[in-house]
């Protein structure tokens, strides 16, 4: 099957965060050009000799940069918050599509790394798409406030600035990719120098001929010392080359401001106070072209992922676990199945009815997890026929011997895309004893704790399903866990069919127990407690 690229993005929530940060952002923009105008005044009542006016500026500044900081707190707040809501709405959607890929495509995609390398995209596609956008609304805010700034405190100035920037960032990222060029360059040539020594090593009997082994070993390790001291002298460039590009610009910055507004002020075109604050606001000019160029330089970068996760959302579903369901019956009639050769179920038949608690035991490698994947739909048989009742069309929960969850918080993790479920996590989380964890990164929790969010991702579907099929569903818990999930199980169960995969006896309440070997399956019926 072919899949298309799916939309990802910012959900309705996530939109209204992001317009705050980003209306915060734009606040910042005019709030911080108070700056140069307080700089401005304050010449102004230097040249007056009005001394008190100084003190209100001050205040005035004092002022100022309360209300910035208090707006840079506020679109940072914003903006990790639709960061955060994006990255949980992602990877959920993800650990859902996953779970309705059955095994055989879950193979072809990569034997799960595939969802793997997706979870592991999810963050940085987050922080890119939201930073990008609100860097584009900050950048568009500065280069404009600012440009309106210079222009009111000097049109000629203004102009020359802003030519003097787009010059600058022209001639710097030509500088860039050519200095990109000649470090590929150098860095190729030193990798095939150093395949040609370590090749020369690997012929240990050519160079012990020529009495040569000991040069060609310690030429090895000078040149591995030499790489490790060039790339720290790349590296130190790089910072170098960097903190130059800064200086220059600002000095020709000053320099330009200054000349021009020298010759200006000569004529009577300018006062001083003007030039003087032109050299905080011709900041905002620099600082909005690069905020700008930011934009695409982050889109470019997060495209890869973008497209990956896409790819990955847009498989489409091989199960969906809400109309798999039947009315709580499973049959199996004269059903086969093999792995190659090897012929796990010969032409097996049996029946669990609707409600009926069931447990699958055999040895290692018998079939059980076989014979559960059957009943799902997994796995399809070479033969026969499996049939679920056609009453009740109510979906099936299945809880897996592994829990998969993404590095997000308990609650988000129980509840994945699904409103019934959203509406019990709390009194889940409470009786399974996770309510002192509800914030905490799933990355923080124990191996038990991660079962337990699984049984409780579980439990929280039973209402709209007719069928709940676990694997080892006690694994990893302690007896106190064991206790709690087995007693939420025998609470929520209600008419719903139960079918388990045992290795240990544990105190359910069941009816009947497939005995999984040798490519039969037996049925025992057990007395209800």
């Amino acid at each position: 099957m072919t899949s298309t690229a799916v939309v990802v993005g910012l959900d309705r929530a996530g939109k209204r965060r992001l317009a705050l940060a980003m209306a915060a952002l734009i606040a910042l923009a005019v709030v911080g050009l108070g700056v140069p105008e307080l700089t401005r005044r304050a010449v102004q009542a230097a040249q007056r000799g009005d001394v008190g006016a100084i003190l209100p500026l001050g205040l005035a500044g004092v002022a100022i940069a309360m209300v910035y900081a208090a707006l840079e707190y506020l679109s940072r707040v914003a903006k990790q918050l639709a960061q955060n809501g994006l990255e949980r709405d992602l990877q959920s959607k993800a650990l859902v599509k996953a779970l309705a890929l059955p095994k055989r495509r879950v193979t072809e995609l990569g034997d799960g790394t595939v969802l793997t390398h997706v979870m592991d995209d999810v963050p940085g596609f987050a922080q890119g798409h939201v930073g990008a956008y609100s860097g584009l609304v900050l950048g568009l805010a500065t280069l404009m406030a600012g440009l309106a700034y210079c222009v009111f405190l000097n049109p000629v100035l203004a102009v020359s600035t802003v030519a003097f920037n787009v010059v600058f960032r022209l001639v710097t990222r030509r500088v860039d990719r050519h200095i990109d060029a000649i470090s590929s360059a150098a860095r190729t040539i030193r990798e095939r120098t150093n395949d040609l020594i370590s090749d020369l090593v690997g012929i240990k009997d050519v160079a012990q001929v020529f009495g040569r082994e000991d040069w060609v070993t310690s030429r090895l390790k000078d040149s591995q010392d030499e790489e490790r001291v060039t790339r720290n002298r790349q590296f130190a460039w790089t910072a170098g080359y960097a903190d130059s590009q800064w200086m220059i610009k600002k000095f020709a910055d000053v320099t330009i401001i200054f000349g021009v507004g020298g010759l200006l002020a000569m004529r009577g075109m300018v006062e001083l106070s003007a030039i003087i604050a032109f050299i905080p606001a011709s900041a905002y000019l620099y600082n909005g072209f690069s905020a700008l160029l930011g934009y695409w330089v982050t889109q470019a970068q997060i495209a890869p992922a973008k497209r990956a996760i896409s790819k990955f959302l847009a498989e489409p579903d091989d199960i969906d676990w809400r109309q798999l369901g039947g009315d709580g019956s499973i049959e199996f009639d004269q059903v086969s199945f093999s792995y190659g050769e090897h012929v796990v179920l010969d032409r097996v038949s049996f029946r669990i009815e609707p409600g009926e608690w069931v447990e699958v035991q055999g040895r290692n490698g018998a079939g059980k997890s076989t014979v559960v994947a059957l009943m799902l739909g997994l796995l399809q048989p070479d033969s026969g026929e499996i049939r679920r009742g056609s009453g009740d069309q109510r979906g099936v929960v299945y809880l897996p011997q592994s829990t998969p969850v993404f590095d997000g918080e308990s609650t988000a993790n129980i509840a994945l895309d699904n409103p019934v479920a959203r509406n019990r996590v709390d009194d889940l989380v409470n009786e399974l004893a996770l309510s002192h964890r509800t914030g905490a990164e799933v990355s923080e929790f124990s191996t038990g704790e991660v079962r337990r969010i699984g049984a409780a991702r579980a439990l929280a579907r039973l209402p709209e399903s007719n069928y709940l099929i676990g694997d080892e569903i006690t694994a990893g818990l302690d007896a106190d866990n064991t206790d709690r999930v087995l007693g939420l199980l025998r609470t929520h169960a209600g008419a719903a069919t139960v079918v388990l995969i045992n290795h240990d006896h544990i105190d359910l309440p069941f009816t009947a127990r497939l005995i999984v070997g040798d490519g039969r399956v037996e049925v025992e019926r057990l007395e209800t407690k």
